[in-house]
């Protein structure tokens, strides 16, 4: 064993092995063995939710059907399915399935504009059961946005635009603070979000591309985890937000491993490529719909209202009164 197993097993209490008659560094020795046993748990858990589809995954072995719905091996149309309501399941037949990384309140979302729009969602590709899932306790339910702005999309051929929001490290020392020192507090050091990197331009043949990175602490086998969204649209300048299309957007989870993100983090969107994810799979996409759909994905999406609102500001959108 390491030094590093030994101190982690003297600082962890697992009463069943404390409470067996071993000596102590037998206890040690079995302490650090269950926390590598766990890690290695923890690790296959989330190869898993990354796995590019194959037929012989538990989720189409009763149901093969779904397999020829699959979309570049990752996502799968979402007309086959029925959103469990105030849960992150969904239902095929008598089959329920789970997703990945997302709100209840972002797959309702997902549920009900899937009847108008072409729409693609990741779900778990070892997690199917007949027995119904439960609601969820914790989450507050987010009601999408609503606004009657008319915005032009005045990005040129070859033209860039971005912006980076971050969020302040503060330290409530005293009783009385503020409800958005409160709020700052809570998404920096519990939650543990960073920063809100966005990133728009149109290329010499018109396209106009967006991507959108929500960038935190988060770890998750230590890899940090961020949230992603891409878009793109035909649109010419001067197209109202009222009636332009998007060609696509994808909600997607970056996964970084140490390197990666400390050259991540140092870098900006909107100054040309940036380092690339250690891995990254796709939850949702969706085809031909809105541009104005984008704000409504990225409130449900995305963690922090503090960059929500600076970003929603900079935009000089009239949506203050929802933060």
């Amino acid at each position: 064993m390491t030094e590093f197993d030994l101190n982690e097993a003297r600082i962890n209490y697992i009463p069943p092995i404390r409470i067996l008659n071993k000596s102590d560094e037998d206890k040690l020795t079995m302490t650090s063995i269950y926390f590598e046993a766990m890690r290695k748990k923890e690790w296959k858990e989330m190869q898993e939710k990354f796995e590019r589809y194959k037929i012989s995954h538990p989720i189409f072995v009763k149901n093969k059907k779904i397999f020829k719905q699959v979309r570049d091996g990752e996502l799968i149309s979402y007309n086959k399915f029925i959103h469990v309501f105030d849960s992150i399941y969904v239902k095929y037949e008598s089959n329920y399935f789970k997703t990945d990384y997302m709100k209840s309140s972002l797959l309702a979302y997902v549920d009900k504009i899937s009847k108008n729009y072409i729409t693609y969602i990741r779900i778990h590709p070892y997690f199917v059961t007949q027995n119904k899932p439960p609601r969820s306790l914790q989450e507050q339910l987010i009601q999408p946005l609503k606004f009657d702005w008319i915005k032009q999309l005045t990005l040129y051929k070859n033209e860039k635009t971005g912006g980076y929001y971050s969020i302040q490290d503060i330290r409530l020392e005293s009783r009385h603070h503020t409800e958005e020192e409160k709020l700052n507090y809570w998404e920096f050091s519990v939650y543990k979000l960073r920063s809100l990197d966005v990133s728009a331009e149109r290329t010499n043949e018109g396209n106009l591309r967006m991507m959108i990175e929500e960038l935190t602490e988060c770890t998750e086998v230590g890899y940090y985890r961020t949230k992603m969204i891409h878009l793109d649209t035909d649109n010419i300048v001067g197209t109202s937000y009222e009636e332009a299309i998007l060609n696509h957007i994808d909600l997607a989870i970056n996964m970084y491993d140490e390197d990666a993100y400390k050259i991540r983090k140092q870098e900006r969107l909107k100054n040309g490529i940036v380092q690339d994810a250690t891995m990254r799979i796709h939850l949702v996409r969706l085809e031909k719909v809105p541009f104005r759909m984008l704000f409504d994905l990225a409130e449900l999406f995305f963690d922090s209202k503090i960059l929500m609102r600076d970003w929603f500001a900079d935009l000089k959108l009239p949506l203050m009164d929802k933060f």
